[in-house]
């Protein structure tokens, strides 16, 4: 089971396929108000999300957005008001962002709602993921074949891997190599949170010669420690089609997908052996 489905890439998709209209037109009996994208961050103090109404016009209405969005912490009462910005996008289209000056906690329990000023609107309720802090699984035979494990972790998107390599002509003191190809840092769900595996000899293969054959210094595992909205229908749901509404969404009397989700991080010094193992040079053993 794999994971490729960031936050920037979920608000990014929406971004390149709407257009420069602000509205996405639906049947007027579908009772969706709001197309909501976005997800809280507890790592920041800054939230942002992307609002569309939903319309049954063709032509995009100019002007300000019709919606008031607000965040409920829904162990306390707490509500916040979002403050509503026109932001250009980098393909050049625009839309409406939202965003508020306001942190939010692991474990917490929060309400996004987007009303229309007759009362209407969406809405969607998120559960922020724990803090965790992932760890190496032990293995006391040097073996190449490493795995990460991420405990109480809902769910675990895009995993990336940085190397940190001495190269063979000791030229430069080392360089950093970021894999973010999918098949080379797996993920999959366990009983107690999730499972990162890879081969450091498939990712030897994928260096250029002269890093190739220097030594693995230190290795870097990053992922998207996300909530359990994320999770897909199955196995083999295809993320191009969350472009189409209703296709997957949690949000209620509209469409799209509120989440919650931050970046996650663990570094290492591999075992010698099994960097040897992998085809590594030996760390400090400079060639000629």
């Amino acid at each position: 089971m794999r994971r490729s489905l960031t936050v920037v890439a979920l608000v990014g998709t929406l971004a390149g396929t709407t257009g420069c209209a602000e509205d996405v037109t639906a049947p007027p009996a579908s009772g969706a108000f709001f197309t909501m994208w976005g997800a809280l961050d507890p790592v920041t103090d800054f939230q942002a999300i992307r609002v569309i109404a939903v319309t049954d016009v063709l032509e995009p209405v100019p002007g300000p957005l019709d919606a008031s969005v607000t965040s409920t912490d829904l162990r306390t009462g707490q509500v916040t008001t979002w403050r509503d910005s026109l932001v250009s996008f980098p393909n050049g289209t625009s839309g409406h962002v939202f965003v508020a000056d306001v942190g939010v906690d692991y474990n917490g329990v929060y309400r996004v709602e987007a009303r229309r000023a007759d009362g209407t609107g969406s809405r969607a309720t998120v559960t922020v993921p724990p803090r965790v802090e992932a760890f190496l699984e032990s293995d006391e035979n040097g073996s190449p074949e490493e795995a990460a494990l991420w405990p109480g972790v809902p769910q675990l998107n895009a995993p990336a891997l940085t190397l940190r390599i001495q190269d063979a002509s000791c030229a430069v003191q080392f360089h950093d190599v970021e894999l973010s190809d999918i098949a080379l840092a797996e993920a999959e769900p366990f009983e107690f949170g999730w499972r990162t595996q890879f081969s450091l000899a498939r990712l030897r293969e994928e260096l250029p010669a002269h890093l190739a054959s220097g030594a693995l210094l230190q290795v870097t595992l990053r992922a998207e420690v996300a909530s359990v909205e994320w999770r897909f229908p199955t196995d083999d749901f295809d993320p191009e089609i969350l472009i189409e509404p209703g296709a997957f969404t949690n949000v209620e009397d509209g469409f799209g997908f509120i989440g919650a989700a931050y970046p996650a991080s663990l570094t290492w010094v591999p075992d010698p052996r099994a960097t040897a193992r992998a085809g590594f040079a030996v760390a400090g053993s400079c060639g000629p």
